[in-house]
């Protein structure tokens, strides 16, 4: 949601600048870095955004990974394959953590997918 409200947000700067060029004499060059401006701004969040689902079903499907191989291990009562994975385990739930509390915490938390709210921690 706020994503798009820095998209139209976006879109009025350019707006703005555009009429501060055909409407004004002394505000071009302002009115010109505007659009400049605004556009190039517009075109890296819309880039980022697009990124941001990427990574998220990226970073989704190596945790199902990780879950599935641990099942497939447990299963099997395969123990030195349980020891092994172990690590990896530990390295992606602290990487789910940190996704979460940066989720929750950072300025640009619009550029994290809140899916990952959703997903559990690797047991």
């Amino acid at each position: 949601m706020i994503g798009l409200l820095v998209g139209v947000a976006l879109v009025l700067l350019i707006g703005i600048g555009y009429y501060l060029i055909e409407k004004t004499y002394d505000f071009e060059l302002l009115g010109l870095f505007l659009i400049v401006g605004g556009i190039f701004l517009l075109f890296l969040h819309v880039i980022v955004m697009s990124m941001t689902t990427y990574g998220y079903l990226q970073f989704e499907t190596k945790v199902q990974i990780t879950q599935q191989t641990i099942n497939s291990a447990r299963e099997n009562n395969n123990t030195i394959e349980l020891a092994a994975i172990s690590q990896s385990v530990v390295g992606m739930n602290q990487q789910i953590a940190d996704k979460k509390f940066d989720n929750k915490t950072l300025i640009l938390d619009m550029y994290i997918d809140d899916r990952i709210d959703t997903l559990s921690y690797i047991k």
